[in-house]
């Protein structure tokens, strides 16, 4: 059976392929995306072809060393016996166990999974999956592919679109089905938590104080937050069973992380920095349109919900900020917002709350990212 050769990172030509085939499904769908996004006119085939190419790319990504740092856990590291040293959540043991250890086979559960299934949720909230998945692979394709989480992600809003857009006909059939996926996406990153925490926020009415009171809540959840986790870190330490992938290592990780991007040179700043704003520069550009637009009775209301989600997962990267700076959690939490902002902002051009110059100035604010990103994975590894 076929696998990947096994390595420590990316050579400088798996990083130029990569970059190349990224390129060339952007150039070969940018056109169509972009200009009938409006009346929904592509065609099956071209769509059938385009999630074919997601699938193998996110598959194939090979231009992050995360790629093979999961190799390593898959083929070598991941203790099949005992799970107290695995730094993964158990699933992944059993899927590891089920393909014997075949990476490839592993990158296709996880990753290819985590792709179909973000199809059907795009396609459940927009009709046609081909937009809000162009606008993600143009805008966040790098940070969807290198994290295990992505299949977490893909479960949990896949859940939600259950929960929020369930077809009359088996509509509580269809919440009990989303509630279920949205309880299983956990056992996939227990990062997804903090989604859970906040699913319950798609029932609160969309308003000025459905912004107001979480904002002057931040702080005390900030100051309630660091001390509950200082305190975990502080009383694992202590333990004598305390162990590197345990709670305390996790949590350590956390408090301390916040310090590596501190050494960053200046070049890999404004990068870092660029990739933040292609999340915030979207998600200002949707409230400002929803809370235009939602009085006027046409704002669907599932995209209200998930757009609601959405201002939780943010407030709550910036509380994480907040306390630790720009560490593991801050942009862990606001990598979340890939999948609803990609509906969001297609959604919203769909039903004109956008205009066509904005939604192609966001688009290309992120595109333009995207392309340098995969250029310096070139740059780091020659």
């Amino acid at each position: 059976m076929f696998d990947f050769a096994i390595a420590e990172e990316p050579s400088v030509l798996q990083c130029v392929i990569c970059t190349l085939a990224f390129l060339a499904v952007l150039l070969m769908n940018n056109n169509t995306a972009v200009k009938t996004i409006g009346d929904a006119k592509v065609s099956k085939q071209k769509e059938r072809f385009f999630v074919l190419c997601f699938v193998l790319l996110a598959v194939f990504y090979m231009s992050d060393s995360d790629f093979f740092h999961y190799q390593q856990i898959v083929v070598r590291d991941l203790d099949l016996e005992d799970l107290r040293w695995n730094h993964v959540e158990r699933v992944y043991t059993y899927i590891t166990s089920f393909v014997d250890r075949n990476y490839f086979l592993f990158r296709v559960i996880v990753w290819g999974g985590a792709s179909i299934l973000l199809y059907f949720t795009v396609n459940r909230y927009l009709g046609r999956g081909y937009y809000g998945m162009f606008f993600l692979f143009a805008s966040y394709f790098a940070f969807f592919s290198y994290g295990r989480v992505s299949l977490a992600m893909a479960i949990y809003f896949l859940g939600l679109s259950l929960l929020c857009k369930s077809p009359e006909k088996w509509k509580w059939l269809g919440r009990i089905l989303g509630l279920a996926l949205i309880g299983v996406s956990y056992e996939f990153h227990h990062s997804i938590l903090v989604l859970i925490i906040l699913t319950p926020l798609i029932f609160l009415p969309l308003n000025k104080w459905t912004v107001l009171i979480p904002l002057l809540l931040i702080p005390i959840v900030v100051i309630v937050l660091k001390d509950v986790l200082e305190l975990i870190a502080m009383s694992e330490l202590l333990s004598e069973e305390t162990q590197e992938g345990g709670v305390s290592g996790r949590v350590s990780g956390i408090l301390e992380s916040s310090t590596s991007r501190a050494n960053m040179s200046l070049l890999m700043s404004i990068r870092v920095f660029y990739g933040y704003l292609t999340f915030v520069v979207p998600f200002v550009l949707v409230t400002r349109k929803i809370f235009d637009k939602k009085r006027d009775g046409a704002m669907p209301i599932y995209l209200q919900q998930l757009y609601k989600v959405a201002l939780g997962v943010f407030m709550a990267s910036i509380g994480f900020m907040l306390i630790f700076g720009l560490n593991i959690m801050f942009y862990r939490i606001l990598y979340m917002l890939m999948i609803p902002l990609s509906i969001l902002m297609v959604g919203l051009r769909q039903y004109n709350f956008i205009s066509y110059k904005s939604f192609v100035n966001v688009l290309y604010f992120n595109m333009v990212y995207m392309i340098i990103d995969y250029f310096y994975s070139i740059y780091m590894y020659l």
